[in-house]
């Protein structure tokens, strides 16, 4: 039993047709692609056109009602700068995600995940050192030697080092969209 790629009535779970987006083949009534993920439809339920190039043209003035007086990042042809930016800020790697270079921000938010707990795993000790000495009453003051173990565990340097590059990368990854010629 393998899956066929029939186009028409005959086609099983009813007629298909392929994704103007992907190509795959979907059901003609699809209002989403199952494969991209890509809408077929705009707000009020009108097929999207795909132009040239497989960009989405702006939609004009339609007698149905107002052009929408804004466009997203969907109608841009990907997320915008800030949005990656703004993903940045939940979790390293998530901006480069949503840019489309998923392997990419994968391993931005592994790596960042590694730095912080093998600095954590160093540094963790020295400070229930100083905790110990506050629970028995004593002021809490890192001493010399404290300090500079501190000092030279480079792995919260390779975070923070993690942290500024993922808001690069996304910088990096980001293509406004095409200008419209006057």
């Amino acid at each position: 039993m393998g899956f066929t790629t029939s186009f028409g009535p005959n086609a099983a779970g009813g007629e298909r047709r392929p994704c103007p987006f992907c190509a795959e083949s979907i059901l003609v009534g699809a209002k989403k692609c199952r494969y991209c993920q890509s809408m077929l439809v705009d707000g009020q339920g009108r097929p999207v056109v795909v132009g040239p190039g497989g960009q989405v043209p702006p939609s004009d003035a339609s007698p149905g009602g107002p052009a929408p007086s804004s466009t997203t990042g969907a109608d841009q042809g990907g997320p915008s700068l800030m949005s990656g930016l703004l993903a940045n800020l939940v979790c390293p790697g998530l901006g480069s995600w949503r840019m489309g270079h998923r392997m990419r921000g994968i391993l931005i938010g592994a790596g960042m995940i590694l730095a912080v707990l093998l600095y954590a795993q160093t540094a963790v000790p020295i400070y229930q050192k100083m905790l110990t000495q506050v629970l028995r009453g004593r002021k809490a003051v890192l001493t010399a030697e404290q300090q500079a173990e501190l000092d030279d565990i480079i792995w919260h340097k390779v975070a923070v080092g993690l942290f500024v590059y993922s808001f690069v990368d996304v910088w990096l990854l980001y293509r406004p969209p095409p200008r419209k010629p006057s």
